[in-house]
């Protein structure tokens, strides 16, 4: 082997190996037992982290045909997702949230997300180890149903 080469394989072992910073999870709405006219419209809320929902960040209109919303039905429960890049439009760690249904004037809060940090490659996801839905502590694991839109970190709402 030519010392070219073996710099070269040399370089592409070091460049696999190199470790990033995991990006945050999300955590995925599930709505259980709605029936499609009462989330036809959901207004999702984020807040300051840990001021008790006093200073408003960013607020989304999700509706079921706003074209970047997707509403994926399984059995009884409904899961919304925007799809677009903005972390302020899905529920993600560094805010708290309020996920408002206006035909049924429910609003559900979610707060205190925690994450472990970790490192991995390029693609990898931090693990939500807990957060609080309505003042409840839970924690929850990682569902995969080899679905984009329904796999994750679950936040049920009935």
């Amino acid at each position: 082997m030519d010392k070219g080469a073996f710099f070269l394989l040399i370089g592409l072992i070091f460049l696999n190996s190199r470790k990033y910073p995991c990006g945050n999870s999300e955590v995925k709405t599930a709505f259980i037992k709605f029936p499609p006219t009462e989330l036809d419209t959901i207004v999702l809320r984020a807040y300051q982290p840990h001021d008790n929902y006093q200073h408003l960040i960013d607020t989304i209109l999700i509706a079921i045909n706003d074209g970047r919303s997707v509403y994926t039905i399984r059995n009884d429960t409904t899961f919304i997702a925007v799809n677009d890049s903005n972390p302020l439009h899905n529920i993600f760690p560094g805010n708290d949230w309020k996920i408002y249904i206006p035909s049924i004037r429910k609003t559900v809060s979610i707060s205190n997300i925690t994450s472990e940090n970790k490192e991995g490659s390029k693609t990898c996801r931090n693990p939500i180890t807990s957060f609080n839905q309505d003042g409840q502590m839970l924690h929850p694991t990682y569902i995969n149903s080899h679905y984009i839109y329904t796999s994750g970190y679950i936040v049920y709402i009935k």
